[in-house]
Formats: C-alpha cells, structure tokens, sequence
C-alpha cells in the first residue's frame, strides 16, 4: 500500500511535462461557425496568409513554419460569410489577408511584438477595424471597401499605416500612440470623415489625392513633424494642428467647401500654402517663436486670418 501511494503524485506530473513538450510551437486555429470566421493564434512568430477565391472558398496557408490546425493550409467554406474574428497573439506576426468578403464586419487583433497586416482585395459590409498592441507595426491597406467605417489603431512603438486606392462608406480614422509614425493615405474616398492622430513623436502624415465626404482632422502632437497634403477636397471643414517642436506643413491643391484651420503651435515651424482654398473661413496660426509662412496662393471666401507668423513670403 505504502509502494501504491508514493506513486500515485509522480504520474500527473509526468504526464504535464509530456503534454508541454508536444504541444505545437507556431500553430493557428481557425473555424467558421454560424458564418463567423475566427483565427486565434499562439505565442510563437506566426504568418498566415488567407485568401478568399471567386467561388467563395477561403484559403488559408502557413508560411514559415506555421501550421494551420496541425497543417500547412486548409479551405473552407466562406459563401454567406457574414464576420471575422481574427487574432494572433504574441510574437513577431504576419497576417497576410486577400479578397475576403464580410457582409458585416471584419476585425483583426494582434497582440505584442513587430507585426505587419496586409489587407488587399478586402470587403466588409458595414466595418473594418485593425488594432496592433506594442511594438513596430506595419498595416497596409489597398483597394479596400466598407460600407461604414475603417479603423486602424496602433499602440506604442514605431507604426507604418498606409491606405490607398480605398473607399470608405463612413469615416477613415487612423490612430497612433507616442514613437515615430509615418501615415500615407492615397487615391482614397471617405463619405464621411477623415480622422488621423499620431500622438506624440516625430512623425510623418502624406495626404494625396482624397475625397471627404465631411471634415478632415489631422492632429500629430509633439515632435518634429512633416505632413504633405495633396490634392484634398473635403465637404465641410480642413484642420491641421501640428504640435510642439519644429514641423513643416506643406498644403498643395486643398479645397474646403466650407472652413481651412491650420494650427502649427509651439518651435520654429514652416508653413507653405499652395492653391489653398476655403469657401468660407480660413484661418492659419504660427505660435511660438519663429515661423514662417510661404503664401503661394491662400484663399478663403469669406475671412482669411494669417496670424503668429514671424515671415510671410
């Protein structure tokens, strides 16, 4: 008896230790269930790539060493698709999304470490949202589609968000927290608003050739800042408010249909102004010390307020 019961707490403890060893390092889960597309990754460096084909079959493929429940790809049945839930957790990922439709939403998560999304092809019904955690982070978006709204927000560390050639049935926001960003948006529509926050940090925002449907906001916050804005038309009102430190706003070919502000604030900032028009108010603010502003054409229909500018050519 005595044998029978020193043996008896070895066992769980060897059979814990055999279950750690055999458990899978870089494998994904993914189903569909009452159409809902859910992907949950593990701890390890994860690329995935998935791509939806015309019949309605999605693809989802490993690379690198990453398994797709156990194997290296899988298909399924996306027809009727109505939503995602995709999520990799820790670890440098890569998520790799092309031509997949949601009637409804898509939304994909990843957790800490460098990761990069790629969204080309993709459609939802009413949203699309991505949020990345802490770490250096890429999300690239072309030809995109929603039916309301696209949010992208990124955490802490330095982020790369680029859109282009999208159009957006709502509003397009862009959020980043404080380290050098860099937010290209192209060759883009939003039939509402158009919302861009970089948070602190040296960051770089280029605007070009955008249609807005109501107001554009671009705030950047602290830090030696660039933004390029770029043949922009937007419905209601234009504003820019650059933050503290040395920034350098370059505006070319904007148009608002109603109101243009530009805040350049605290540093020795330079204002340049290229064909900038303003149906009704414009309003363009130097702040502290020395700035200057280079008037090459700046218009507004009504008011047009030039003011805590040191230099103005």
């Amino acid at each position: 008896m005595i044998r029978r019961t020193q043996s008896i707490p070895t066992t769980p403890a060897q059979v814990q230790l055999l279950e750690q060893r055999t458990m899978p390092a870089g494998n994904v889960t993914v189903s569909i269930s009452s159409e809902v597309l859910s992907m949950r990754g593990d701890e390890a460096d994860n690329s995935v790539v998935i791509n939806q084909l015309a019949n309605g079959t999605i693809e989802i493929k490993g690379l690198s060493g990453t398994r797709i429940n156990g194997k290296t790809s899988i298909k399924l049945n996306g027809a009727g698709l109505k939503s995602t839930d995709l999520r990799l957790f820790g670890g440098n990922d890569k998520l790799d999304i092309r031509n997949l439709k949601a009637s409804v939403d898509h939304n994909i998560e990843m957790d800490q470490g460098n990761d990069q999304v790629l969204l080309t092809g993709v459609s939802a019904g009413v949203n699309l949202t991505v949020k990345t955690d802490a770490g250096n982070d890429t999300v690239t978006a072309k030809n995109v589609r929603t039916g309301s709204d696209f949010n992208i927000e990124t955490e802490e560390g330095t982020s790369n968000v680029s859109v282009k050639g999208s159009t957006v049935g709502g509003s397009l926001t862009i959020l980043g927290k404080d380290a050098r960003d860099q937010v290209t948006v192209d060759t883009t529509r939003a039939d509402k608003d158009l919302k861009i926050n970089t948070g602190k940090g040296d960051d770089v925002v280029n605007l070009k050739t955008l249609e807005i449907g109501l107001t554009a906001t671009i705030t950047t916050d602290e830090g030696r800042d660039s933004i390029l804005v770029s043949r922009v038309t937007t419905d209601e009102d234009f504003n820019v408010e650059a933050g503290k430190d040395d920034d350098r706003i370059q505006l070319v070919n904007l148009t608002s249909k109603k109101n243009i502000k530009v805040v350049a604030d605290g540093g020795r900032d330079t204002v340049i102004g290229t064909k900038v028009r303003a149906q009704y108010d414009l309003e363009f603010l130097g702040g502290d010390e020395f700035d200057t502003l280079d008037d090459n054409g700046i218009v507004g229909g009504q008011k047009r307020d030039l003011k805590e500018f040191e230099r103005i050519t």
